[in-house]
C-alpha cells in the first residue's frame, strides 16, 4: 500500500514500461497549472533559447521542488545533473532555478540575470506550486499486483 506519494523525474525514452507499473505518470502537459511559476521565471530570466530542453528542465525542477520544498542554492545546483542544454548554457537555467532557494539572498544578494534581480522573485516561492493532479486512489489503496507476461 502506498503511504506517501513521491515525485521523481524520469527519462521516458529509457524507462522500461514495467517500471511504470503502479505509478502515475505526469508529463509536462499535465503540469500546466503546477508549473506556472517555473515557466514564468524561465521567460523572465531568459533561461531558454530554442526550447528543446525546457520541458525536461521544468518537469525535473517541479518534481524536485515538490519533494524538497525548502531547497538551498547548493541543493538546486546538484539537482540538475541529468538535464542537458546545448543552446542556453547552464548559468541562466541555474539562476532561474535558484530563485526557488531559501538562501538566495544570502548566497547571491545582488545577483541579476538579464538585468532582472533574482531576489525579486523571492515572494514567488516553491509553495506557489500547486500539487499536480491527484494520485489515483486505486493505486494508493491496495497492494500492487505482480506483473505477469505469458505467450497468450
Amino acid at each position: 500500500m502506498v503511504q506517501v506519494v513521491r515525485h521523481t523525474a524520469a527519462t521516458s525514452c529509457i524507462l522500461p514500461l514495467m517500471a511504470c507499473h503502479g505509478r502515475m505518470i505526469t508529463t509536462v502537459e499535465g503540469l500546466e497549472d503546477t508549473a506556472g511559476p517555473v515557466y514564468d521565471r524561465v521567460r523572465a530570466l531568459h533561461a531558454s533559447q530554442c526550447g528543446y530542453c525546457t520541458p525536461g528542465i521544468v518537469v525535473s525542477l517541479v518534481a524536485y521542488l515538490l519533494e524538497n520544498p525548502n531547497p538551498t542554492c547548493h541543493d538546486i545546483e546538484h539537482s540538475f545533473s541529468a538535464n542537458l542544454c546545448r543552446c542556453t548554457g547552464y548559468r541562466p537555467i541555474l539562476d532561474m532555478a535558484k530563485t526557488f532557494a531559501v538562501d538566495l539572498e544570502d548566497v547571491m544578494p545582488e545577483a541579476t540575470a538579464t538585468g532582472v534581480r533574482l531576489s525579486s522573485f523571492k515572494n514567488l516561492n516553491v509553495h506557489a506550486l500547486k500539487e499536480p493532479c491527484p494520485f489515483p486512489p486505486e493505486l494508493k489503496s491496495g497492494p500492487i499486483r505482480d506483473l505477469s507476461f505469458d505467450n497468450t
